[in-house]
C-alpha cells in the first residue's frame, strides 16, 4: 500500500465519526516508517486520538530537519516528540510552566542518549567529557537535525551532521570516517540486535544525557486553537501513564546497549 494511502487512512481513522473541524497536521520523523522502527510517539498520540475522537490528526511523515523548519513556517500544526532547544523554541511553542520554563509534566516520554564505538577504539565519554578524541581523529556522527549534536560541540568535540538517515551514519562509521556515533535510547537498542552490528559497537560510557520529548505547536496554530492544544498536551500527560503505553515503552525500548 502507498505510504501516503496508509496515513490518509491512519487520518480517517483518528478521526472517526463526525469530526467537525479541519484536521490537525502533525508532522514527524520519517524514519519511524522503517519496518524495524519503534514508533512509541505514534502510537502515544493514536492512544490519545482515541480519547478524544472530536479532534482530527493528519500525521504527516518528513525528513526531520524539514519537518522541524516547515513547521516553524506554519505548514504544519506540531512536530511530534521534539526535544527542547533554544533555537527550536524560537519558532515553535511547547508547553511552559509559570515561570517560562519548560513543562516536564507535559512531556510525551523522556529517551536516553548514548556513544557507541567500534571495538578497540580509545573513544569514552566519562559523564563529563569525551576521551580519545586527538586532533587526527575523525569527528563523532550525529544525524542531521538531531539536538544532541549541539550538546556534544558545547562539551568539546567536533560533530558531522552530514548524514541524513541513521544508516548513511552508520556506513560512515563502518569506513573509519567517524569515531563513534550519538544515538538515541530507541536507535541503540535497534543496533543491539541488528545481525549486522550486534556484537561489533561498544557502549562507549554512561549516557550523555536523557531528553524529554514534547509535541510542540507552530506558532500560528497555538495562537488560534490554544484550547485544542492545551488538550492534547493534557491528554498525551495522561496516556503516558497508562499502564498500555509503559508496557509499550519497554517493549519497543528496553534499555540501551549495556
Amino acid at each position: 500500500m502507498p505510504l501516503r494511502l496508509v496515513y490518509l487512512l491512519t487520518a480517517m481513522l483518528l478521526a472517526g465519526p463526525g469530526a467537525a473541524q479541519a484536521a490537525i497536521s502533525i508532522c514527524f520523523n520519517q524514519e519511524l516508517n522503517d519496518a524495524a522502527a519503534h514508533p512509541v510517539a505514534v502510537e502515544l498520540l493514536k492512544a490519545v486520538a482515541k480519547r478524544a475522537p472530536e479532534l482530527e490528526l493528519r500525521l504527516v511523515p518528513l525528513p526531520w530537519a524539514r519537518c522541524l523548519r516547515e513547521a516553524a513556517l506554519g505548514e504544519h500544526d506540531g512536530v511530534l516528540a521534539a526535544s527542547h532547544t533554544p533555537e527550536r523554541a524560537a519558532g515553535l511553542v511547547f508547553p511552559l510552566r509559570a515561570d517560562g520554563q519548560v513543562d516536564e509534566t507535559r512531556r510525551m516520554f523522556a529517551l536516553g542518549y548514548w556513544l557507541l564505538r567500534m571495538p578497540g577504539s580509545e573513544l569514552s565519554w566519562d559523564g563529563q567529557r569525551f576521551l580519545g578524541l586527538g586532533k587526527a581523529a575523525p569527528p563523532l556522527g550525529a544525524q542531521r537535525g538531531y539536538s544532541i549534536a549541539e550538546f556534544a560541540r558545547q562539551h568539546g568535540a567536533v560533530v558531522d551532521e552530514g548524514s541524513p538517515t541513521a544508516e548513511a551514519m552508520m556506513r560512515k562509521l563502518a569506513l573509519g570516517r567517524l569515531s563513534g556515533v550519538l544515538v538515541s535510547q530507541a536507535h541503540a537498542h535497534d543496533l543491539s540486535r541488528d545481525p549486522q552490528w550486534a556484537g561489533k559497537l561498544e557502549n562507549a560510557g554512561p549516557a550523555l544525557l536523557r531528553k524529554s520529548y514534547f509535541l510542540v505547536y507552530s506558532k500560528r496554530f497555538s495562537k488560534s486553537h490554544p484550547a485544542q492544544a492545551e488538550q492534547l498536551w493534557a491528554l498525551l500527560a495522561q496516556e503516558r501513564e497508562s499502564a498500555a503505553f509503559k508496557r509499550l515503552y519497554r517493549s519497543q525500548l528496553g534499555d540501551a546497549l549495556p
